[in-house]
């Protein structure tokens, strides 16, 4: 899971988020880690969340030792704070990735998954201002 930001303003060609690049499983790439030096990610680029366990594999049931998500048949509170062109995400509590300099300010909130169903029990949107 992480962040995707695929459309930016002209002139805005990146966005900045504390992140190291590493393997996890089959998904190398950019994982946001709180302390980290900041690194520019370029639109449609992907920054995946903290705690995904290196050993991660795309097959029903996988559980990693520090995992984020509840297991299955539990809920799992995902909240999304963008305030200004910074965007934080916290899955149950725990900050799992931010990114900053996005350039965008409002447009549409997708919610996707990928190559899986999703329910959703309740979605709450809130102004900030």
């Amino acid at each position: 899971m992480g962040i995707r930001v695929t459309a930016f303003p002209a002139g805005l060609p990146t966005g900045k988020s504390q992140a190291e690049e590493r393997p996890a499983g089959k998904k190398a790439g950019l994982y946001w880690k709180d302390g980290a030096p900041a690194r520019a990610f370029r639109p449609g680029s992907r920054l995946l969340w903290f705690g995904r366990d290196p050993s991660w594999k795309n097959v029903l049931g996988f559980r990693g030792k520090d995992d984020v998500e509840k297991g299955v048949g539990e809920w799992n509170m995902l909240v999304v704070n963008m305030k200004g062109d910074t965007m934080t995400v916290r899955l149950n509590g725990v900050t799992v990735s931010r990114a900053t300099d996005l350039g965008v300010t409002w447009g549409k909130l997708q919610i996707q998954s990928e190559g899986s169903e999703v329910l959703f029990r309740r979605i709450t949107l809130t102004p900030l201002d």
